[in-house]
């Protein structure tokens, strides 16, 4: 198990799509990359992919005019998608959660130019967006969505009605952990975002991470209505600024995700180093045909990072590393346990 630095794991589909797979062909030991999808044809969202990466002069018309009648960039590049292959179906495809996903993994490992082969399997059960549990069948089984489970667990406080949602060891494992380490949402930072709002609305907010200068101004104009995090993503969104992107936003600013730190990192080609977190012992030839075949410098203890990281690669590590203290933060003033 590898960390996906965080500039990468709190992006939008594309750049969460292109730190993972350049994490993954960058490791030089892997082979095949699986993802669920609404779709469950990996044909299809190749076809997609491909033109995003290639943007063919039918689909760049569509565009700039879908943009000039006030669409968004997405629901623009998704009408433009739709009219360059002159399929209604398509729409369908590229507005599922899961697929569109798949398809940045497609464009990213076509991008690298990658040997990774790519697999998708067609998503069974509930709707990636359903919040209610899915009903439990006859083998005592429920194929609910990660959304519904967090749900139920966070209006009952407990796990007594999930244990038919989950598997066995990951059930096992929450009920060793719950009220100690999780949950936490993203409520439990808004004393600390709030603070930050506070000392920096006055210059605004564009230098950080997908902060546009009309997001910016809209957050900094109504932070007179802030109450907590997920009350102000409510109050904040419009039919240009959804609540997932305001969200993604306010935790780009409360961990000073800066926009010109992000495009330094990707001119190094996005990651250079590859952070252990755990492993079998039986995968330790695995490890050490990454550190022979592999381009990343593999981390296996922090203590060794100054010594071995380029200045870049150890700047990325120590702000996953400030980004895990203000996790622990949030974990300690809720559950009262001691910082790890």
């Amino acid at each position: 198990v590898f960390e996906l630095p965080h500039y990468y794991a709190l992006g939008s589909a594309e750049y969460f799509a292109l730190g993972a797979v350049s994490l993954l062909d960058k490791l030089g030991i892997i082979d095949s990359v699986c993802f669920g999808s609404e779709c469950g044809k990996i044909s299809k969202l190749r076809e997609i992919a491909n033109v995003l990466l290639e943007e063919p002069a039918d689909y760049q018309s569509f565009l700039k005019e879908s943009l000039k009648e006030g669409l968004t960039f997405p629901a623009a590049s998704a009408a433009a998608i739709s009219h360059y292959f002159h399929d209604d179906s398509i729409s369908e495809i590229i507005s599922q959660p899961n697929n569109i996903l798949g398809i940045y993994y497609m464009k990213a490992l076509i991008k690298r130019g990658s040997n990774i082969a790519p697999y998708t399997l067609l998503r069974n059960g509930s709707h990636y967006s359903d919040d209610q549990l899915a009903e439990v069948d006859s083998s005592k089984c429920a194929l609910s969505s990660a959304l519904a489970i967090r749900t139920a667990l966070l209006q009952s406080g407990s796990l007594a009605d999930l244990k038919a949602q989950l598997p066995k060891k990951g059930y096992d494992l929450l009920s060793n952990h719950i009220n100690t380490t999780f949950p936490i949402t993203a409520d439990d930072f808004s004393m600390m975002l709030g603070y930050k709002l506070l000392n920096e609305c006055e210059h605004g907010l564009t230098d950080y991470v997908d902060i546009s200068d009309n997001l910016s101004d809209r957050i900094c104009k109504e932070f007179r209505h802030y109450r907590s995090f997920s009350s102000f993503c409510e109050h904040l969104k419009t039919k240009d600024f959804t609540y997932a992107r305001i969200s993604r936003c306010l935790m780009h600013f409360l961990l000073n995700m800066k926009t010109d730190t992000l495009a330094s990192y990707i001119r190094n080609d996005y990651i250079s180093y590859a952070r252990l977190l755990g492993f079998r012992t039986s995968t330790a030839d695995l490890l050490a045909a990454a550190k022979s075949r592999g381009s990343l410098t593999l981390i296996s203890k922090l203590a060794d990072a100054k010594n071995i990281l380029s200045p870049t690669a150890l700047a990325m590590l120590e702000e996953d590393v400030y980004a895990s203290h203000i996790y622990q933060i949030a974990v300690v003033s809720k559950f009262k346990t001691s910082v790890q």
